[in-house]
C-alpha cells in the first residue's frame, strides 16, 4: 500500500467526498468515531481525558472525537485554541459540544490537570511544515513536562511528514499515535519513533484503489498483498519442481546460524535444500536438519571452496561463515560463478564491503540483508533515517541489487522502485540467529521462482508474522531465533 504524501492524502480525501459522496463535516465524524472505537477498545471508562484542539481539521477531529467520548460515558475537558479563525468543520464540532464538556481556552498556557488524565493532541496533525512558534510551542514545552499518557491524532503536532523534521523544534511526544486511513513516512522512522511511539491505524472509508493509484517512492506491506506473493502448490508438484536451494553457512563455532538458516529455508517450502559447511560440521548438520543434503569443504573448519551445481535454483550466503582469507577467496569464486540473483547476508556483507571492488560481481537484484552496522560499512554515515533510505537507493541504482536493512520497520528497497516498509514483527525479534532465519526464508522463496523483489517482500512479511504469532502466547522477552522458526508453519497458515 502506498504511503501518501499530505497533498496525495488532501487530493485523495476530495475523491472520497466527491465520489461516494458525503461532506467534509460527514467524513470528519466517521473519523471521529473510528477514533473513539480505537480508543475505548483499550481505556475503560474510568479514564479522564483532556483533549488539546487547534484550529484546522485536526482539531475538528478532537472536538468531534471529545462530543462521543462524552456521549459514551468518559469524563472529557478541552483546551481549544481561538476559534474565531477556524476551519468551518472545526467552528460546527466546536458549537456542537455539549454543556457537560468543561472548555478552556488556550492563550499562554494549559490548565492544570492530573497526571492520570489522557491527554489528546489534536492541534495540528498531518501537513505541518514549519517549527511550532508562540503559544503553540509553549503549550508542547509545558506537555513534554508532564507525565501524562499522550494520544496524537493522525500526526503527533509539530513533526513533519515531508521532509521530515525529526528531533528538530518542539514536538509532541506522544506514546500513542492513531493515523487516520492512511500511515506516514515518519511512522517507519527510528528518528522520529520518540514522537510518534507505538502507532496504530483507522479506516475511515476511503477506498484502497484510490491510495493505489497515487504513485509514491514509499509503500508499506499489507497481508493483502503478501498473500498475493505466495507461491502456489500444484497437486501434482514434487520436490523436484519446488526450487533447489544452495546454503553456504557455518564456521568453527558458528554452526548455528547454518541450522536457522536451513531449517526456516525447508519450512518456507523449498523442495531440495543443499547446505555446504565446513567438513567438521557435516555431522552437526546432519543431525540437526536431516531434511537437507550436505555439501562438504575441504576445510575442517571454515569455507574455502563452492561450487554451484547447474541444477541450483537459488544461492544464499553468509550465515556464520567467519571472514577468513580463504573464505574471502571462495565468496569472490562464487559471486563470479552464480548466473543468477544471490541472498547475500552477514559475513558475507562483511567481506564484500572490505572488498569493495567485489561489488562489480555481485550478479544483478541480488538480494542482500544488512543490519545497521552492516549497511554502514556498505553505505557510509548519515544524519537522519531519511538520508539511510537515500544513501540505500543509491547504492541499489548502483549496483543493480536489492536491499533488505533489517530494524523494526525492515526496508525493502529495489533499483529505481518504491521503498517498501515492513508491518509485522516486534522487539522479541533482537535476538542472535533471527537474521539467519530470514535468510533462509527468502532463499526458499526464490528458489521456487518468486522474483527477487518479491522473495524478499513475502521473506520479510511472513519473518515477521511468525514473530507475531509468537508472542499472541509467549512473551517477547523470551522468543529465540530457533522458536521463530518453529512459528513459520503457523504464520503460512494465516498467509494460506
Amino acid at each position: 500500500m502506498n504511503i501518501l504524501s499530505s497533498e496525495q492524502m488532501r487530493k485523495v480525501d476530495q475523491l472520497t467526498q466527491l465520489n461516494e459522496p458525503i461532506s467534509s463535516y460527514d467524513l470528519m465524524e466517521r473519523a471521529a468515531q473510528a477514533l473513539a472505537s480505537e480508543i475505548t477498545q483499550q481505556m475503560g471508562q474510568e479514564v479522564p481525558f483532556h483533549i488539546i484542539c487547534g484550529k484546522g481539521n485536526n482539531g475538528g477531529d478532537g472536538l468531534a472525537l471529545a462530543r462521543i467520548l462524552f456521549n459514551n460515558g468518559y469524563r472529557v475537558e478541552v483546551s481549544y485554541f481561538s476559534t474565531e479563525k477556524g476551519s468551518p468543520d472545526n467552528k460546527r464540532n466546536f458549537q456542537a459540544l455539549p454543556e457537560g464538556i468543561q472548555k478552556h481556552k488556550v492563550v499562554n498556557q494549559l490548565p492544570d490537570f492530573s497526571s492520570e488524565v489522557v491527554v489528546v493532541d489534536a492541534i495540528f496533525g498531518n501537513g505541518i511544515n514549519k517549527a511550532l512558534q508562540g503559544v503553540y510551542e509553549t503549550v508542547v514545552i509545558d506537555l513534554s513536562l508532564r507525565n501524562n499518557f499522550v494520544i496524537a491524532l493522525d500526526v503527533p503536532s509539530g513533526l513533519f511528514t515531508e521532509p521530515i523534521n525529526g528531533p528538530k523544534g518542539a514536538i509532541i511526544k506522544a506514546d500513542w499515535t492513531i493515523g487516520i486511513q492512511y500511515p506516514k513516512l515518519a511512522f517507519f522512522l527510528e528518528d522520529c519513533y520518540a514522537y510518534v511511539g507505538e502507532w496504530s491505524m483507522v479506516d475511515i472509508g476511503v477506498p484502497s484503489k484510490w491510495i493505489e493509484e497515487t504513485s509514491g517512492r514509499f509503500a508499506y506491506l499489507d497481508q493483502e498483498e503478501a498473500i498475493r506473493m505466495l507461491p502456489l502448490r500444484s497437486k501434482y508438484a514434487h520436490k523436484g519442481t519446488l526450487g533447489r536451494a544452495l546454503l553456504v553457512a557455518g564456521a568453527e563455532g558458528k554452526m548455528g546460524a547454518a541450522i536457522l538458516a536451513a531449517q526456516a529455508c525447508l519450512f518456507s517450502g523449498v523442495g531440495l535444500l543443499t547446505v555446504h559447511v565446513p567438513s567438521r560440521g557435516t555431522t552437526i548438520i546432519q543431525t540437526a536438519v536431516p531434511e537437507a543434503m550436505v555439501s562438504i569443504d575441504a576445510q575442517d573448519s571454515f569455507l574455502s571452496a563452492v561450487t554451484i551445481d547447474p541444477k541450483i535454483s537459488a544461492v544464499a550466503v553468509g550465515p556464520g561463515i567467519g571472514t577468513a582469507g580463504a573464505t574471502e577467496k571462495a565468496i569472490k569464486d562464487l559471486l563470479m560463478e552464480s548466473p543468477s540473483p544471490m541472498v547475500l547476508d552477514a559475513d558475507a556483507i562483511n567481506i564484500i564491503a572490505s572488498n569493495p571492488s567485489m561489488l562489480s560481481l555481485v550478479p544483478k537484484l541480488s538480494i542482500i540483508t544488512p543490519h545497521l552496522l552492516e549497511l554502514e560499512r556498505l553505505v557510509g554515515t548519515w544524519g537522519s533515517s531519511l538520508e539511510m533510505l537515500e544513501k540505500g537507493q543509491a547504492f541499489c541504482d548502483k549496483w543493480e541489487v536489492l536491499l533488505v536493512i533489517k530494524g523494526p520497520h525492515t526496508a525493502i528497497i529495489a533499483p529505481h522502485n518504491r521503498i517498501r516498509f515492513n508491518t509485522t514483527g516486534n522487539p522479541g525479534m533482537a535476538t542472535g540467529g533471527s537474521g539467519d532465519v530470514l535468510t533462509g526464508v527468502i532463499l526458499a522463496f526464490l528458489a521456487q521462482g518468486l522474483r527477487p523483489l518479491e522473495a524478499a517482500t513475502l521473506g520479510v512479511y511472513l519473518h515477521g508474522l511468525a514473530a507475531d504469532v509468537y508472542v499472541q502466547e509467549m512473551e517477547e522477552i523470551s522468543l529465540t531465533a530457533s522458536q521463530l522458526v518453529q512459528a513459520l508453519p503457523k504464520a503460512l497458515k494465516i498467509l494460506s
